[in-house]
């Protein structure tokens, strides 16, 4: 279990049987220090305080529209947002699609501090960091850093205050800064033997607590096995039995659509034909959905 897996930071799966667990970047008394120390290393600085939301949810403007879940969301006091998602997902498709993934995270965030009547002026600085496995652009690069400019003239100032950075936990081009690959490679390998500083030998002590939680121990039991379930049984297969267990349990579609991040449009399929069809089974469900 490393801190770029899904179980640490992002298990919102596990919700839907009830279990709770104490993930390092939601715990009350040491959440803040973790994200502070993470953010302190990338960018070279001390952080101020730290509003911490593992978990975020953006909803679609119409329950049409794509919503977004924000793995670990951070206010700055008096500074900006932080947006912080580790991904593993290796298939070339949403390696492509990583731009544009990006482009909506940074819209919804922004469509969701600025207030109705609010200036633009007051859109506050936003920075989304993705810590990937994988490398986004294959240039072997430990640090990506995105941001808008003038195509005609480069040197021109076109400063929107949003930011994007891949960090690439294998990465070696570009000099990075030994801190920093110290941070990634313990990322990656959450382990004693990664632990080479006092920073992560803290962000360690914390790792471990939670790791050494009982509940956090069948807690991640439970989401391998339901990781394995989605694996075996197909993802529309598994959204059936998801939402068939969350209806029984007398959840709200909007609800559902918070636990799941499933489209409402699908929801309300699997709820017409599981409201039409009671005693039928999912293989059932899943065939009269697909016609």
């Amino acid at each position: 279990m490393n801190l770029t897996d899904d179980f640490l930071i992002n298990c919102y799966y596990l919700q839907l049987y009830g279990i709770t667990i104490n993930r390092v970047m939601s715990d009350a008394t040491y959440g803040e220090e973790f994200a502070k120390i993470l953010l302190g290393t990338i960018f070279h600085r001390e952080i101020g305080p730290l509003v911490v939301i593992p978990q975020k949810v953006e909803y679609g403007i119409e329950t049409e529209c794509h919503g977004i879940r924000l793995d670990v969301y951070m206010e700055e006091k008096d500074a900006g947002i932080f947006d912080m998602e580790a991904d593993q997902n290796w298939s070339l498709k949403d390696r492509q699609s990583l731009p544009k993934r990006v482009r909506l995270y940074h819209a919804k965030i922004d469509a969701g501090v600025l207030e109705s009547g609010g200036e633009y002026r007051d859109l506050r600085n936003v920075c989304v960091i993705f810590i990937t496995t994988y490398d986004p652009f294959d240039k072997k690069r430990m640090v990506y850093t995105i941001k808008n400019c003038c195509t005609e003239e480069p040197d021109l100032p076109y400063e929107d205050g949003a930011r994007t950075i891949f960090l690439y936990t294998r990465g070696v081009n570009g000099n990075p800064p030994a801190d920093l690959a110290e941070l990634l490679r313990y990322m990656e390998d959450t382990t004693e033997k990664n632990v080479c500083n006092e920073s992560i030998r803290r962000l360690h002590e914390m790792v471990q607590h939670t790791k050494q939680d009982a509940k956090a121990g069948l807690a991640y039991m439970k989401w391998y096995e339901i990781e394995t379930m989605c694996r075996e049984e197909g993802e529309f297969l598994f959204a059936i039995k998801m939402v068939r267990k969350l209806l029984q349990e007398q959840q709200t579609i909007d609800k559902i659509s918070q636990l799941t991040e499933l489209p409402y449009t699908l929801i309300e399929k699997i709820m017409e034909q599981l409201n039409l069809h009671p005693e039928w089974d999912n293989e059932q469900i899943l065939e009269k959905i697909e016609k």
